[in-house]
């Protein structure tokens, strides 16, 4: 028993130490999301702007995204989402 959990931690520490040394190699210059349920691009009012004739839709006027830098942004969401951290 005491030989398995040496072999399992040592194993362990291996992979800790290889991870590190690849996830320093380099920084992400750009992140693409092509929109899902968590998230939303706010692709809505350019897709409504291609549109000859078509209303902007509501999303683009406040008060909606009041809570995101004091200004529409387009999404259905009102603040931040997880891409805005990354």
């Amino acid at each position: 028993m005491g030989n398995q959990n040496f072999i399992v931690s040592f194993l362990f520490v291996v992979t800790c130490i290889c991870n590190s040394n690849f996830l320093v190699s380099g920084c992400l210059t750009s992140i693409f999301n092509f929109g899902d349920s968590l998230s939303d691009t706010g692709n809505l009012v350019a897709i409504s702007r291609l549109e000859s004739g078509a209303q902007l839709p509501e999303i683009a006027f406040p008060p909606y995204g009041r809570t995101f830098f004091h200004r529409p942004t387009g999404r259905c969401c009102d603040g931040r989402l997880i891409l805005d951290f990354l």
